[in-house]
């Protein structure tokens, strides 16, 4: 089980680097300077400067290193860690369904039975009393 943990800062000095194992997702926030940020099996290597954001595009060793001046940077768990994308996808399904599951019960159905509100009205007390 992966516990998103509070974000994390490190310092690095000019050159400086760090070699993290992250989750897919973890976000990578730099504060001051600028970094190189690559992670195992990815193509893309990152330039980050101060303010500039990026999320871990794999699970795997993350390689950050200081380019010319000392950095700080800032790392914060995945917004949802350990959820696959089938696991998103069930969830929005299941999401739309309760919606529409909802709806029909709640607006739908209660609107098609109180269409002519007072003969609807007129038909449960007739039927209250046996007439017909």
């Amino acid at each position: 089980m992966l516990i998103p943990l509070p974000i994390t800062r490190i310092e690095l000095g000019a050159g400086g680097t760090a070699a993290l194992d992250m989750p897919c997702g973890t976000g990578i926030r730099v504060v001051k300077g600028r970094v190189w940020a690559t992670t195992t099996g990815s193509l893309d290597d990152v330039w980050l400067r101060a303010g500039e954001e990026h999320r871990v595009p794999r699970p795997g060793l993350t390689v950050i290193e200081a380019s010319g001046t000392p950095a700080t940077v800032e790392f914060a768990p995945p917004a949802n860690p350990g959820a696959s994308a089938i696991e998103r996808m069930v969830c929005g399904i299941a999401a739309v369904a309760m919606t529409a599951l909802t709806l029909a019960l709640l607006v739908i159905l209660p609107a098609q039975l109180d269409a002519d509100p007072v003969r609807s009205v007129l038909a449960r007390v007739g039927a209250a009393f046996g007439a017909p």
